[in-house]
């Protein structure tokens, strides 16, 4: 399949999605293909079909084989992968994974890390200790002229960590951020980081990432690697990845969410021994894989195609709402995603930065009862936009 026939008769010969809605939000939940939720069933009539068969003998071997085929696909080894229930599920693994010590370590985010993000290092970063770990964002403040003047950000953060005599243990990087849909320039922030501290543990929440940007794990040179395969890659809920760079390192370390028959066995199992639980969509990477290259051709084709209508969809609605998108350098714009401000609201102003999220809330359940839209409305900078 080529872009030109993509549209409205793909959605519906390839997709289960309602026509009498409109779709504007891939971003948060993706859409499973009809063919690839046909194997999720297949999946689960052969799980019921004899349950001691597939959990003690089938899931393993597909456990394996699907490892092997994202490997293969990301070009990393497969010692160096896991599969997880989603990105934020796998970065709570990383952070409790991490020795942090009050009064020398820091943690360094930005304002518009993932909010589950966030309450998760307030939570760790406090949790049985003495003294709070210190959380550090980065302010960003929006138009951003050019990635270096983001990278300098960093920077001059990093500074004020070190003026108070502590250090950035770990830091957490948005590749694409999901508030804002700008892609980050990774590598460059994480050398910023290391100069600081060579020993800084950094993490990537590619939470928007596979199958929205081309990917090239080892070039970052992170420690950590996280991305949901659910919402730009096809599968059904439940299914992400995390790349470990130093497996060797944290193989006794690093643990899932929780404890189960995988303990103190290698990281692999570890992960993939949790208990009595629906593991299909793990087990339909490769499905995932041959359908996204195969039968939609592959990301350049995909992009060119969601390209050509987002540029449509952005000149519309900035002609009739007379704003503008929020502004950036064309190449730090997520390819799939771009963010328009409102007009003015009078029903829906905001008045502090605490009832941001119900007026979003709100905003979107009238969009969609009254015009069958499903929108994603987002705060930034006191504004309100449409993703």
């Amino acid at each position: 399949m080529s872009y030109e026939n993509f549209g409205p008769n793909a959605k519906l010969e390839l997709f289960h999605l309602n026509p009498n809605f409109v779709f504007t939000n891939h971003g948060s939940y993706g859409s499973v293909p009809k063919e690839i939720m046909q194997h999720k069933i297949n999946l689960l009539y052969e799980m019921e079909s004899c349950p001691d068969k597939w959990f003690r003998l089938t899931s393993q071997n597909l456990w394996n084989q699907n490892i092997e085929s994202l490997a293969k696909y990301l070009r990393i080894e497969s010692k160096n992968l896991v599969l997880c229930v989603n990105a934020t599920e796998a970065i709570n693994s990383v952070i409790k994974a991490i020795d942090l010590k009050p009064s020398e370590d820091a943690i360094l985010a930005t304002e518009f890390t993932y909010q589950a993000i966030l309450n998760t290092i307030e939570y760790s970063s406090s949790y049985k200790m003495l003294e709070k770990i210190q959380i550090v964002k980065v302010p960003i403040k929006f138009p951003i002229k050019n990635s270096d003047s983001l990278i300098e950000k960093f920077d001059e953060t990093c500074q004020l960590i070190k003026e108070k005599k502590l250090k950035v243990k770990l830091a957490i990087i948005d590749h694409i951020s999901s508030a804002t849909a700008m892609k980050f320039p990774i590598t460059e922030i994480g050398a910023v980081v290391r100069k600081y501290n060579n020993e800084s543990v950094i993490l990537i929440d590619g939470a928007h990432s596979i199958g929205h940007i081309e990917l090239d794990l080892k070039a970052y040179n992170c420690d950590f690697y996280v991305s949901n395969l659910h919402k730009w890659f096809l599968s059904p809920r439940g299914c992400s990845f995390l790349y470990i760079k130093d497996r060797e390192k944290y193989e006794k370390i690093l643990q899932p969410c929780y404890i189960s028959h995988g303990y103190q066995k290698d990281i692999s199992n570890n992960f993939f021994e949790r208990g009595t639980i629906d593991k299909t969509s793990w087990f339909l990477v490769d499905k995932c894989i041959d359908f996204y290259e195969h039968k939609l051709g592959g990301l350049k084709i995909i992009s060119n195609y969601n390209k050509k209508i987002l540029d449509e969809a952005v000149d519309l609605l900035t002609e009739n709402w007379g704003t503008k998108k929020l502004e950036m350098p064309v190449e730090m714009e997520a390819p799939f995603m771009k963010v328009i401000e409102l007009p003015e609201l009078k029903d829906y102003l905001i008045k502090d930065l605490d009832d941001h999220k119900i007026i979003c809330a709100n905003i979107m359940k009238e969009i969609f009862i009254r015009f069958g839209i499903v929108s994603c409305i987002v705060c930034i900078e006191n504004k309100l936009y449409c993703k």
